[in-house]
């Protein structure tokens, strides 16, 4: 399989488009569930993903047949809200109403953008946009092209955007102002009550009157979130957790509104329940605050990587220095970086020197020496010298931009678990509805009097402790923290598969150069032979190694022009044979280099002091590499490569994981031997070419076995997607990470014994968040439908509980919306746990 064969195989799919859009007032796995059927049932969209703790729904659609408004449209009938970017743009001159309705044509007629309003006054036109969908260059050209001349293109910085949407910082001020508001309403009534019960007010219609006006903007301002989301589900014929709150607090606030009006006609009581539906919504505002910060701080890992992205790039283009975005840079484009500055662009130095602290890529807390001709990193911090940077990426292609989308698409996967706890929570709330319901009637036609009032406080406590966002959330939180954890670590997980399969992994199989060794080999033995020169030899070997990728190959050419002036030969009719080697013809001859794999399959053969020249290479750890003119060798060559550190004590960690660990090399029994033997490694397959390491993994498959590939280079990609979980180390080739389920961007192979186990906490956390908010809501729903009213019979509640149950064992709703709000905190502050898990 060719390199480019490869890349089509593990690239994304061409006849597809997939963007990724925020999506606002999600509260449960209910929410989730809503927001993907709206988007479903759009025609022309294929498949659509939403994670509820990164609010964020990665669509799939078929290009030309989904139309993004009606994607947007959709959301927002269902009663929730896209993130949208806004751009204002202002057009030279003044324009009537025919230019000003051609204008916004323009705009609309552009796929992405959702809406456009064209203000004459102030000669701009404001767009509402779907980020990831719009091609700002085309939107320029397509104004400009109508004869329209844009003076400025004024939007909002997507880094700071993306950092405060993060953050939440708009959500968690807007509950904390919502939360104040209830507090103080709830504490009025409180205090109200008190005096009342010390007949310090009396007048029990006037004490309602001053309740009913304090609840009602409680009700209808603070609480109006839980109505439009609630309203929404119901137009799509479905509910969530607000259709609950929003019907628990409705129920109690116009009950009372009705013992008012009603003047003791048909209602035997002047007891009224604002207080309830008022402290209800304050304890649920105060839930949805805590659980909101916690979201932010959940999202910390991901908000640190963004920031270190750089907003605006000052560039030199075509001798005119201009500020732009780093989604408007272009390769050749030149910035200039001062000290104490961050890089913004991947690229090379052009001119400069300077050390530069690498350490958000690599973890390594030195400074990297850097001068002209040397690549660069944007997100990195230059600390001593100025430096001339020649972009060689766009801004939205960097190593960093990579690093953070592939976190967001870690932090937005879901493992199987998740489609069990989708289902029971897409029937979860029409239970709870059907249980209240049969609550309310069975209290009201069998409970003992006052059964109205039972009834209805029954009814209202299962409404309000019912409590599906737990359950939403169970994994998801972990899910967001972890991931972002194994970021800070330097690995970068790609899906919940990968951590799902982790734990049933019991075969771990490394590739040897650049996996087990450093990956930096260099020639350390030239042996000419038939009357081949040493200064020939190396020549021939440079010219037709140069057009190989392979670190082996790099490490000859880079030795030859080290030790001798190399002559520079014509090359022709290059071929290479993955696993064996290369060759290539040179003044009519063929140029063969290659491994001992070549010899077993070839009829040349090699003479006793050869072989005996192979062996002792292999036995000292160094790859013995065969040079033959035609039929005839010319020259052995040998390359050694240093072992990492931290390989031996890496594998011994594995063992103690209960995990085999083998190892596939293509270099020669002997050498491998050594390395292998050296580690500790239970296993050694050598010579083994890609197609024999494919063949390998999948008969350890078929044998029952979970198997782990660890690995680096372009001949290891086939391997690693075909293992149950590929790991890659990124100091490797780009495809070859690609290929992988994991990437280890330090390259530290202690990184994949983390794994394993940042994997085994996250599932374990996930689990005690599962267990808890199924035991919370098993628990806690039968005790408010008035269970314990039968279990301790009229009058026999202990003391102790009598807060919470009263005499007769009736739960408060008061008390079941603070236990409603804690179940959310507390999955979400268990899931935080996971911020300081440490290195093992």
């Amino acid at each position: 399989m060719t390199t480019e064969e490869l890349k089509g195989k593990v690239s994304k799919n061409p006849v597809i488009q997939k963007f990724r859009m925020p999506i606002q007032g999600m509260t449960c796995a209910a929410c989730v569930s809503a927001v993907e059927n709206a988007i479903k049932q759009v025609p022309g969209v294929a498949s659509v993903n939403v994670s509820l703790v990164s609010e964020l729904a990665d669509i799939t659609i078929k290009p030309n047949q989904a139309n993004s408004s009606a994607i947007v449209h959709a959301i927002n009938s269902s009663g929730y809200r896209c993130g949208l970017k806004n751009v204002a743009i202002t057009i030279d001159g003044s324009f009537d109403y025919a230019s000003s309705k051609v204008l916004r044509e323009i705009a609309l007629d552009i796929d992405g953008v959702v809406s456009a309003q064209v203000q004459s006054a102030s000669n701009q036109i404001n767009i509402e946009l779907i980020n990831e969908l719009i091609d700002f260059d085309s939107l320029q050209n397509k104004i400009e092209g109508a004869g329209f001349k844009i003076t400025d293109f004024d939007s909002e910085n997507p880094i700071e955007s993306e950092v405060n949407r993060l953050s939440r910082s708009a959500e968690i001020k807007h509950l904390r102002r919502k939360f104040i508001v209830s507090l103080l309403g709830s504490i009025s009534l409180i205090v109200m009550m008190v005096l009342a019960s010390n007949k310090l007010i009396d007048g029990p219609v006037a004490i309602n009157v001053i309740s009913a006006f304090i609840a009602t903007p409680i009700q209808f301002w603070a609480g109006r979130q839980f109505y439009q989301s609630a309203w929404g589900a119901l137009r799509h014929c479905t509910s969530n957790m607000n259709t609950l709150i929003a019907l628990g607090t409705t129920v109690a606030y116009f009950y009372s509104v009705l013992v008012i009006f009603d003047s003791g006609r048909f209602i035997d009581s002047e007891k009224t329940y604002f207080d309830t539906s008022v402290m209800i919504i304050t304890f649920v505002l105060l839930g949805r605050l805590l659980e909101t910060i916690a979201k932010g701080r959940a999202s910390g890992a991901i908000r640190q990587l963004i920031g270190l992205q750089v907003t605006q790039i000052t560039i030199e283009r075509e001798g005119i220095e201009m500020t732009i975005t780093p989604e408007e840079v272009i390769p050749g484009d030149q910035v200039t970086v001062f000290p104490g500055e961050r890089i913004a662009v991947d690229g090379k130095i052009i001119s400069g020197t300077s050390t530069v602290d690498e350490s958000m890529l690599t973890g390594e807390s030195y400074l990297v020496d850097k001068n002209t001709g040397d690549l660069v990193f944007g997100g990195t911090l230059n600390q001593a010298g100025s430096l001339l940077i020649s972009a060689d990426k766009k801004g939205d292609e960097s190593a960093l931009s990579q690093v953070v989308r592939l976190l967001q698409d870690a932090q937005s996967a879901k493992l199987p678990i998740q489609q069990l706890v989708d289902t029971v929570s897409a029937k979860f709330v029409p239970t709870v509805l059907l249980i209240s319901l049969a609550t309310f009637l069975g209290w009201y036609i069998y409970g003992p009097d006052p059964s109205f009032r039972l009834a209805l406080l029954n009814c209202i406590s299962v409404l309000i402790i019912a409590c599906p966002c737990a359950l939403g959330l169970a994994t998801p939180t972990a899910l967001m923290v972890g991931m972002g954890r194994s970021a800070q670590l330097g690995m970068l997980i790609r899906d919940g598969d990968s951590l799902e399969n982790a734990r049933k992994v019991n075969v771990v199989v490394f590739d040897k150069t650049g996996t087990l060794t450093l990956g930096n080999p260099s020639l350390v033995h030239v042996s000419p032979k038939n009357s081949a020169s040493r200064q020939e030899l190396l020549s021939l070997v440079a010219a037709v190694e140069k057009f190989s990728e392979h670190s082996i190959a790099k490490a000859i050419v880079r030795g030859a022009h080290q030790l001798v002036s190399c002559t520079n030969y014509p090359v022709s009719s290059f071929q290479y044979a993955p696993g064996f080697g290369v060759r290539a013809k040179i003044d009519g001859s063929w140029i063969t280099v290659g491994s001992s794999k070549l010899l077993e399959d070839s009829e040349v053969g090699l003479d006793k002091p050869s072989i005996s020249e192979m062996d002792v290479l292999a036995g000292n750890g160094v790859t013995p590499i065969f040079v033959f003119r035609d039929d005839s060798l010319i020259g052995i060559l040998g390359v050694s490569d240093t072992v990492r550190p931290e390989a031996e004590e890496v594998i011994k960690r594995l063992k103690l994981l209960g995990v085999r660990v083998l190892m596939l090399s293509g270099d020669n029994k002997m050498a491998a031997e050594s390395v292998g033997g050296g580690l500790g490694i239970d296993l050694v397959i050598s010579e083994s070419s890609p197609a024999r390491k494919i063949e390998f993994i999948k008969s350890l498959k078929d044998s029952g076995d979970y198997v782990a590939m660890v690995g680096d280079g372009i001949n290891d990609a086939p391997s690693l997607a075909e293992a149950h979980v590929g790991i890659a180390l990124a100091t490797g080739t780009d495809i070859a990470i690609e290929a992988a389920d994991v990437a280890l961007v330090r390259g530290d192979l202690n990184n994949v014994v983390q794994y394993f186990q940042l994997s085994k906490s996250i599932r374990t956390t996930i689990k005690q968040n599962l267990i808890w908010a199924f035991l919370y809501n098993l628990l806690l729903i039968p005790i408010a439908a008035g269970l314990l009213f039968i279990v301790f019979r009229e009058g026999n509640v202990p003391n102790s509980f009598n807060w919470a149950l009263g005499v007769d064992g009736f739960l408060n709703p008061i008390l079941a919306s603070f236990a409603m709000a804690l179940s959310s905190v507390s999955v979400v502050s268990n899931s935080l746990r996971l911020r300081n898990w440490s290195k093992k």
